[in-house]
């Protein structure tokens, strides 16, 4: 019992996250990766690497990118596709020109 005051508790968040899984997958050319039978969009910074997730397996809400030295990185959501068809794309921009300019 003497001890008792130098005994620290760690939040639940921490708690949590030494219970996360872990898994690693590699980035596609779209950034994104594929997890769980889902699509997750991923920051463009690592396309084409591949990244470690930890993640819940009951909640598949979020899934988290840790560095190797098992820092956490970004925070990724599942792509909504509903959502992801009613975003207004810029027409496709031709290089070349047309013939008469």
């Amino acid at each position: 019992m003497r001890d008792y005051e130098s005994i620290v508790r760690k939040t639940d968040e921490q708690i949590e996250e030494c219970f996360l899984h872990r898994g690693v997958r590699m980035v596609r050319n779209d950034a994104t990766i594929s997890f769980s039978n889902m699509t997750f969009e991923v920051p463009q910074e690592y396309i084409r690497k591949y990244i470690t997730v930890k993640y819940n397996p009951h909640n598949l809400e979020k899934l988290y990118i840790y560095s190797d030295k098992n820092e956490r990185l970004h925070t990724i959501k599942a792509v909504d596709k509903i959502a992801n068809s009613k975003v207004k794309r810029q027409q496709n921009i031709s290089l070349y020109r047309e013939r008469g300019q």
